[in-house]
């Protein structure tokens, strides 16, 4: 990466991480960087593209560090220390990153920022649920959802407290203490025979729903859907099967990345047989800003 773009980037991400984003200037940023404002212009089009190429940068850099002990023949249970540690490690020399971060969480994120944290979150999200089964065993397959959320959840709020109450624990403290608590969860959750309460059908929908890369309200859509299913069951027809096939097609289009919503215009016209749809199908269409054909 250029030296000059990158020390832009850091000056922008420490102010970012002191002031906020909406409340830092470009011209704040030139002049901390000392550089013109027109320098930071030829790097960077806009203060959204410097805090989306701040992102992907850290992210980038975590993932690589972190994958690299991929490729190493070590014990399941020290490679997820070795990661931890790696993780823990750059957001402890890059503090800035992680305040921005947390200063940041509510802010209108665009389409491309919200693609980067979604990919991120995926990624990470992988990760750990492959390494639950590596270092506990096939039988912790059931509850590998429940374990991520709640381990991510252990992770941000120790970091949270690390990073504002300036702990002087050793890196090694953290990610052996985490590791423990892991086993103590797999050992509850097993112990128990605990019914797990994020499964695999759970978990995608949700996160894809809440991480949709393109915007459109796909969870309303796939209430809708259901209800669609209810009034056809309602109504017997020699096309019920037919009807029902229609919606399993929408539902898997639902379960990709991006789903298209010209495929949902074109399958919604197989339901106007069912009058009772009506209603819901017009509710579909204005979702996706698509006309009823």
């Amino acid at each position: 990466m250029n030296n000059k773009r990158t020390h832009i980037l850091e000056c922008a991400m420490k102010l970012f991480a002191e002031k906020g984003f909406h409340h830092t200037t470009i011209q704040e940023i030139a002049d901390k960087s000392g550089v013109s404002k027109g320098s930071v212009y030829i790097y960077f089009r806009s203060k959204n593209d410097l805090i989306l190429s701040i992102v992907e940068h850290n992210f980038s850099m975590i993932q690589e560090q972190m994958e690299a002990w991929n490729q190493t023949g070590l014990p399941a249970r020290e490679k997820m220390m070795r990661k931890l540690n790696v993780y823990l490690g750059i957001l402890q020399s890059r503090k800035e990153f992680f305040i921005m971060l947390i200063r940041e969480q509510g802010m209108n994120l665009n389409q491309d920022l919200k693609r980067i944290f979604r990919d991120f979150q995926v990624q990470t999200h992988t990760w750990l649920g492959t390494s639950l089964e590596e270092i506990y065993g096939e039988s912790i397959r059931p509850y590998r959802w429940d374990m991520t959320i709640i381990f991510e959840g252990m992770l941000h709020s120790l970091l949270r407290m690390w990073v504002f109450g300036r702990s002087e624990k050793d890196i090694s403290v953290f990610s052996t203490y985490l590791l423990e608590r892991l086993d103590d969860l797999a050992k509850g959750l097993l112990d128990r025979n605990a019914t797990p309460l994020i499964d695999e059908k759970t978990y995608p929908h949700s996160f894809r729903d809440f991480c949709s890369n393109n915007g459109l309200p796909w969870k309303e859509v796939r209430q809708l859907l259901d209800q669609m299913e209810t009034k056809i069951n309602e109504e017997p027809s020699e096309r019920l099967q037919e009807y029902l096939h229609t919606l399993e097609i929408l539902r898997k289009e639902l379960d990709k990345t991006e789903p298209d919503p010209l495929l949902f215009q074109g399958m919604l016209a197989n339901l106007k047989g069912v009058k009772a749809l009506d209603p819901i199908r017009q509710k579909v269409a204005t979702l996706l800003n698509i006309q009823l054909i």
